[in-house]
Formats: structure tokens, sequence, C-alpha cells
């Protein structure tokens, strides 16, 4: 009916019979998730039968999970006579009590007292059982947690846990889902993902809490070292090459140029273009004599030109030096699904995301986007991410990857990354309820209260850092201090100085082989006169 008529619904029974009481039972079905649909029972008996029937229509009550059922007895078809009136009281256990008043209440707004069972599944940061220093007591401090336990105070509630705490992390979500199913569990302390295909009848929905995203962590990239930074930076020695050879081939041409013009004659040599010191200041910023240019305006505007060069590229180049050499930067990390496959990085699944996958009929694509996947407990799992354990790739969820980040940020760490790239699907995300639970109405309101005023951020902000207790930084497999630069790491620059200083000597080498074959050349130059 549910599915075919709102909510604005009566519901009238006619009962003059002991096995009458049945339609009841059959009003169930029909009023299936739709309990609090106000039922009037009219019910037409002897007054020496009448409390055999007030017993049987409670016990189905009880068993149905009734919240808004009214009684009208009378003990005979005559409608002038006084008719009793008698109201359902669920809480905190059924009961039929004679009213005057208001006939139909908002009977879940009191549970007056009534027992709920309870069990936390103790996966961070949902749910997350805490050590109070000062006193020694352990209670629950995950904000899934902190929602029930008060929602549970506003409403009257009594929380009972179904196990002691110690036992919970032998369970796994299938174990949870299954006691809800069964009706072992009034509230559990755990949210579900809805499938978007799949709805099952199974168990009653609570409000949908939030949207999140399905997606995949994997390592950060490591920091380069010196060697691959320095590597790094020859786009500025092609640079300083290309510009080496164009004031060289500039130079080189406007003095040809300049010495025409004034008529002396230009003695090209293609060492100049190879070996030009002028150029060579230009492009380091080293100072030029103006006076080899004498009166040359052209000269003059070049060697403006080189000095604007040199000043610009010389403090680029000083300043990415030095950001890389304070600030490592980092080797590319994996950004999609095809270099996630390429690289052959094992991506570690629980089983709640396992059996999602499998209930979503969408086992065969995700395989196809993630070859690579292992199944192992949940707990395990979480134990290996909050060690921020890279030699793995991990499934997660918002939630849990914004505990996560602010877990490394606390810790000024960062190992596990994620990227738009790698995003699975985004899914809508409840909790859940036995069918026709007497909570529903009420959960849903408080839930709609609790975000709507920010408690819910405030929960979930706290309960991340109650989690850092949980998870010290000695638990850290990549715990990154900083490290002082030794003369290892620095072996890159000796070795850059002395190819450097190879190069120089090489061309003093050269220059002076130079100098020496023009002094012998100029030896056998014999001068004819007339």
């Amino acid at each position: 009916m549910k599915d075919s008529f709102n909510s604005d619904v009566i519901s009238v029974v006619c009962i003059t019979e002991l096995s009458d009481s049945v339609l009841l039972a059959v009003l169930a079905k029909d009023l299936h998730r739709m309990r609090e649909t106000p039922i009037i029972v009219w019910l037409q008996t002897e007054e020496t039968n009448t409390n055999t029937f007030l017993d049987a229509i409670l016990h189905l009550a009880r068993t149905n999970n009734f919240l808004k059922l009214m009684v009208l007895h009378s003990n005979s078809f005559d409608i002038k006579e006084t008719q009793v009136v008698y109201r359902l009281q669920p809480f905190p256990s059924a009961s039929l009590v004679p009213i005057t008043e208001e006939i139909f209440i908002k009977t879940w707004n009191n549970f007056m007292g009534r027992t709920a069972v309870i069990l936390p599944d103790l996966v961070a940061p949902s749910s997350l059982l805490i050590t109070d220093y000062r006193t020694g007591e352990q209670q629950l401090f995950g904000y899934a947690d902190r929602l029930i336990i008060e929602f549970a105070k506003k409403y009257n509630i009594t929380l009972k846990f179904k196990m002691p705490l110690s036992e919970v992390n032998a369970l796994g979500v299938n174990d949870i889902y299954r006691m809800t199913l069964n009706g072992e569990l009034d509230l559990p302390i755990r949210y579900f993902a809805h499938a978007p295909r799949v709805r099952s009848t199974q168990v009653e929905y609570v409000s949908i809490y939030q949207l999140e995203s399905i997606f995949i962590i994997v390592p950060c990239g490591k920091e380069m070292n010196l060697k691959d930074v320095y590597t790094g930076l020859k786009t500025y020695s092609n640079i300083v090459v290309l510009a080496y050879f164009i004031f060289a081939i500039l130079e080189t041409l406007l003095v040809a140029a300049f010495y025409r013009i004034i008529g002396r004659r230009f003695r090209f040599c293609f060492g100049n273009l190879f070996i030009n010191i002028c150029a060579f200041r230009g492009v380091f910023g080293l100072g030029i004599p103006m006076n080899r240019y004498g009166s040359s305006f052209s000269l003059k505007q070049l060697v403006i030109v080189m000095s604007i060069f040199s000043l610009i590229f010389n403090c680029n180049f000083n300043a990415n030096l030095s950001t890389l050499l304070i600030k490592q930067p980092h080797y590319k990390q994996i950004e999609s699904f095809e270099e996630l496959r390429n690289s052959e990085l094992v991506i570690l699944l629980d089983e709640r995301s396992y059996n999602y996958i499998k209930w979503v009929n969408d086992e065969d694509i995700y395989k196809s986007l993630i070859p690579n996947i292992q199944i192992i407990p949940t707990r395990q799992r979480e134990k290996m991410l909050y060690a921020l354990n890279n030699s793995y790739g991990y499934q997660v969820f918002t939630k849990l990857w914004n505990s996560l980040d602010f877990y490394q940020k606390h810790y000024k760490v960062k190992t596990m990354c994620t990227s738009p790239g790698l995003i699975i699907s985004d899914v809508p995300v409840s909790g859940i309820l036995m069918n026709n639970s007497v909570f529903r109405i009420a959960l849903n309101e408080y839930m709609h209260q609790t975000r709507s005023m920010g408690f819910y951020q405030h929960w979930l902000k706290s309960a991340n850092q109650k989690l850092i207790g949980n998870f010290p930084k000695t638990n850290l497999i990549n715990n990154q201090e900083s490290k002082p630069l030794r003369m290892d790491d620095l072996k890159w620059l000796w070795k850059l100085m002395g190819f450097c200083y190879a190069v120089a000597g090489l061309v003093f080498a050269v220059e002076l082989l130079s100098v020496y074959w023009q002094k012998k050349r100029a030896r056998r130059v014999i001068v004819i006169r007339n």
C-alpha cells in the first residue's frame, strides 16, 4: 500500500467474534512500513468477553508494532448506547488505556524508557571506542555512536548492548546486517551504501544521511632525489645554450655590419660563435665592457637586451633552484584507472565493499577497471590504512578518506593520495532498521534535525580528533621525519661543479692552442713590397 498511497490513510476493522481478530494480522501486511497509520477497531462483544477480545487485539498490536490504534467498544448494536474508547499506549510495553481526550497522539515523542538493543561495529570514524584518560572508562565516540546515544537521551530510550564490546571485533558487516534482518538489533550503529538499481525489502531504511563517493586512494608520489632535481633543471640548460648561440650570432653579425659601415675589414672566425666571451657574459649577467663597441648604437642595444634577459633568467633560475632544494618535488602519482592497471598495484577491499559490488552486479565491470584486487577483513584494512601502509592501494568512501586525510595532516605526512580520475561512483548512504521498526519515524526526524543544526559536523570533527589517540604516530609504517642534508645528498652538486670546471679547463686549453696556432701561422706569412 505504501507504494500506491500516501501516509494520509485511516484503517477501520470491525470485530464481532474472536476469530475476526485475524483481520489485524492481514491489515499488518497491507500496512507494511506504514506502522504510523491510524487504526480504528470497532469491537462489539458481550461484556463478559471484553477482556479476552482486548487481550487478543493487544497481542496483535504488540507483535506487529502498531503505533496508532484505537478501540471503540460497545456491548450492543445500538449506536445510541455509550461506548468505551481505548487507545494503544505502545511504550514502554503495549497496553490499552481508556481515554477521554485526544484520540491519536504522537506516541514516538517519548518511548518511556523502552529498551533498544544496539551493537556498534567499531569501525572508524562512524563507530569508535575510546578510553577516558581521567576516569579510565571506555565510551563510544564515533559520529554514528553519538547520534544513537543522543537520540536515546532525547526520546527516553534505554540502550542495551547485544554483546560485550570486547566480542564485537570478531563480527563482520554481514553479521550486523543479518542480526538486523532477524530482528535481533533495534538500532544497529552502522551505515550502509544503497545500490542504485537494487533496494532490499528485508530491512527498513532510514532517511538518506549523505551522498558519498567510492574511489581509490593510491600511494603519493615519492620525493625526488637530488639527482633527478638537477636533471629536471635541464630545461634551463637548454635555454642557456640556445640564448648563448643567439647572442653570439647577433653579436657577430652586428660587429660585421658596424665594421663595414666604418670601412674597416672584418675577419670572421667560426671560433667566435663557440667561444664568445661577450655572449657568455650576457647570458650569465656578468659585466660587459662597452669600449669594445665604441659608438655603435646597435651593439649597445644588444648589450641592454642581454642584460635584461640575464636578469630575468637568473632570478627565475635561482628562485626555482631554491624551491627545489628546500621543498623537493614529488614523482607523478597514479591519476587514472589506465595508469592503475599499468602499475599492477594491488587494491585492498574489505568485505563490505566487495559485497556491495556483488550486490549491484557490477563485479565484472569493477574488475575491468581494477584487475588486481584483494579481499581482507575490515579491521585489518583499517589498521593498515591508519598505519599509512603505502605498499597497496585502497577503496574507500568519502568519510573514511576525510578521516584519513585529517590524520595525515595532523602528523604532517602525505603518504596516501587520491585523484578525480580514480572516482568509481557516487552512492547514497543511510542506516537500516528491522522491518516496521517503531523507531523509524523518530530517528528520521532526529537525523534531519541534527544535520540541519550542525551537530553531525561537530560529531564527525570530534571523532576524527579522538581517532588520533587510537592510532598514535608510533604505529606509522612510513614515519616521515625531516632529515638534515648530508654530504651524500650533495654528491650530484659536486659532480656538476667538477664537470663545469672540466669544461672551463678544456676551453682554456683550446684557447691556448688557438693562440699558439695563430702565432705559428703568422710566422709563415710573407710580406712582398715593391
